[in-house]
This record gives C-alpha cells, structure tokens and sequence, in this order.
C-alpha cells in the first residue's frame, strides 16, 4: 500500500520538475532567475569573447546566485556551426581532455544587505584545450545538463587571414542621415581557398549585440582578396550614444540617479526621468555600448565582485508627445538585449510615466530603450533615434568550410571602432 502511494506521489509531481526545465537555447541567456550579473570576457569583461587558437589566454565567466544556498553547478562547451547550431562533431574532436567539471572557484558576499555567492570559471579551464575554431556555447548547468543556468557564446579563431574595412555612407538616399554601411575586405594570403564564393561567409554584429547579426558570402574576388561591393549587404541604423547610470556609490549620487534609499535589509534607487531621443541632436559622450561593468568606489581596497550590494533600481521614461499606449522594453547586455517581459516598462495611466523596477548590483550601466511594434518588430528610431556618425563598435567573423570539412573554421576575426581613423588592411 505504501509502496503504491509513493508511485502516486511521485507521478503527481513529476510534472513539477519537468515545469522548471527549460530547453537549451544557443545563444546568451540566463535561465535561472536567482542568477545575476552575468559577464564573459577576457580579463576586461567589456572585450569581446574571443579565443585565438592555440593561444594561452582565458575567457572568465563571473555570476552571482542570489538563491541563498550552495549548488552543484557544471560547465559544458560545444562546438557550433556558422548559425550556432551543433556541429556534427564527436566531442573528441574539438576538446583535448575532459569536461563536465564543477565550478570549484566561488566566493560569498562580504558585509552586504543581500547575500549571494560569486562564482568564476575560466575557459578553456585547466581540464581541457580546444583543438579547433569555430563557434562556441558555454553551457552552465545544475547537476545535469538538461537543466541549464546559464549559456554564453564565444568564438575561437585562427586567424591566417585579414579583415579589413571601410566605412561608406548607406546605400539609402532616406537613410543618409541615419545609418551605418561597412564595405568589408577579407585578404587571405596563407590561405588556399578553391571556391571563395561559395566555401566563405562573412558574420558582423554590432556592439556585442547577436540579435544585430547580419551574414553575407562575397560577390567578387580578385587573386587573394574577397570583396563585398553590393550596397546595402552590411548596414545598421545607427542608434545613438546609450543611456547610462552610475550606480558605483550608494552613500551618494552617481551620474542619472535621482534618489537614494539605504535599508537595514536593502537598497533602491530611482533614476532621473527619461525621454524620448528620436528628434533630439546627436551629442557625443564616451559610453560602454549596452555593456555594464561591476564596480564599488566606495571600498576600493577590496574586491568589487563580493562587497557590491545589490539594489532595486527603478527606471523612468515618459513620453509627453504620445496619447497611447506603447510597448517599451529595457535593453542591455545584461538582458542579451531581449525584449522579454522581465524588463518591459508598466504605464501608469494616472501620471503618464513609465517605469520597471530591476535588482541590479552596483556599478556602471548603459542601456537603450527599445518599442516593440506589431508590424515591424523591435524599433529605435522613435525611442532613442539613429544617427550616422554614432560611436560603435563593429565585431566581424569570417567562415570557411571546403569541400569534405566537417566543421566550420573561423579565419579571421576583427574588431572596429566607427570613430577610429585606422579601420584594418584593405590593400
């Protein structure tokens, strides 16, 4: 009798454990709401996460989980195709030794208001090398790997070829004013390429920010040199400088906080109120490009990861010109940029503010403010407003797979700034 109603039980709450499964996504997310403050990079963690193959250098993951109790997370690496989706390859063929290891690097909080335990992992870890490059998804799982936290991509590139770059005006008489165009180059002198239109994609994505992707094969080529000449074929609004708020003290003001609450058991700020940008002039100021930093000035000497409260931070806009409605999203690299309900600002219909109260852990954060649209998806350009001459950063990938490979490499990789004078080879 016993025995029976046991199977009853746990047939009844089987499905509360498949509730909290999520499927694995191959992109950057965080699955588990206890976890926070995600970054991935290398020693600076507003660099791009990339790996030169064969080099010595270490990508390092850092989260908080706020959960409360200690937990046996694992970390687990895969190598993916040119559209981040699992390669057709045997582990053994791109990692050199073992995986599926412990996150064994943790810290707890010091003297904060909310406790949490900081952990760090750093990839390629002491267990494994990667023998080839590609595309890469790091997956941060709870014992077993059908349950994940965390997943982050980065890339791993050869780099036996060049990319080079120039900045040309948009293709779009309209859009003169308002958007980026890059003509790419890829020189590739130690390289044997049979079928250069076909066997080599071009990947470029602006500000650490996959959804703004766009790939493209070349359409001529000349002796060692790819070229994409076609208008159009790589060209962004540009956007404008992000918003940001300095959140490094809580004794005082930092830059865009209005106001301040210290708690015996928590913290909230409220930031200054926000407006739309769409019709403002562009005005340039030095910004992180959607990316945040952790920090702490008020106690330097110690370490920023484990000493920094965390703070509800409630975030303002309001838009006097609109007599609707609208769907408004928070935007930054600590949501992947994504349009989730999570960060969606809630109108109060009595003040005609919009506002959306987030846990956020001091330091120094940019963000945008995006307008999901029914007909045409997530816009800016009444929100923030795209300008021509923007400070941005450009990341470009370049992919090869010949004829009978059975992975696809990267080549080259290549990092650009819309204002540096100097954008790479081109000759």
């Amino acid at each position: 009798m016993l025995k029976s109603l046991l199977i009853v039980l746990f047939f009844n709450c089987l499905p509360l454990f498949m509730d909290g499964q999520e499927e694995l996504e191959y992109k950057n997310k965080v699955y588990d709401p206890d976890i926070h403050s995600v970054q991935f990079g290398l020693s600076d963690p507003l660099l791009f996460p990339l790996l030169k193959l064969n080099s010595a250098d270490r990508l390092i993951l850092a989260f908080d989980d706020l959960s409360g109790y200690e937990r046996n997370f694992f970390y687990k690496v895969i190598h993916c195709d040119r559209n981040w989706q699992p390669s057709n390859i045997n582990e053994i063929d791109y990692i050199n030794g073992f995986q599926d290891e412990r996150l064994r690097k943790y810290n707890y909080s010091t003297n904060t208001r909310m406790n949490y335990i900081h952990y760090t992992q750093a990839i390629p870890s002491v267990d494994f090398k990667l023998k080839i490059s590609g595309n890469y998804l790091l997956v941060i799982y709870e014992d077993n790997i059908d349950y994940p936290i965390i997943t982050r991509r980065f890339v791993v590139s050869e780099d036996i070829a060049n990319i080079g770059i120039e900045m040309i005006q948009s293709s779009q008489v309209e859009k003169l004013r308002q958007n980026q165009q890059i003509r790419p180059i890829l020189l590739h002198k130690d390289l044997n390429i049979r079928n250069p239109l076909e066997d080599v994609e071009l990947t470029i994505i602006q500000n650490q920010n996959w959804n703004t992707s766009i790939t493209h094969k070349p359409n001529t080529f000349l002796n060692n040199k790819l070229v994409y000449t076609t208008q159009g074929m790589f060209e962004w609004p540009g956007i404008k400088e992000f918003r940001e708020f300095d959140l490094r003290r809580i004794i005082s003001l930092g830059r865009n906080i209005q106001h301040i609450e210290r708690h015996y058991d928590s913290v909230t700020a409220k930031l200054v109120m926000e407006n739309p940008r769409g019709n403002d002039a562009y005005i340039y100021r030095l910004d992180f490009n959607g990316l945040f930093t952790v920090d702490n000035l008020e106690s330097a000497a110690n370490d920023p990861s484990i000493i920094s409260e965390y703070v509800y931070v409630t975030f303002r806009y309001t838009d006097p010109n609109s007599n609707y409605r609208k769907d408004l999203y928070i935007l930054s690299s600590f949501n992947n940029f994504e349009p989730s309900n999570e960060y969606k600002l809630e109108y109060d219909s009595n003040t005609g503010v919009y506002s959306r109260t987030l846990l956020l852990k001091q330091g120094y954060y940019s963000y945008l403010i995006g307008e999901w649209k029914e007909d045409e998806g997530l816009m800016l350009s009444d929100t923030e407003g795209n300008w021509a001459g923007t400070e941005n950063n450009y990341y470009a990938f370049a992919y090869y797979k010949a004829a009978g490979d059975i992975y696809d490499r990267v080549i080259a990789f290549s990092t650009f700034n819309t204002l540096a004078t100097d954008y790479g080879t081109t000759d």
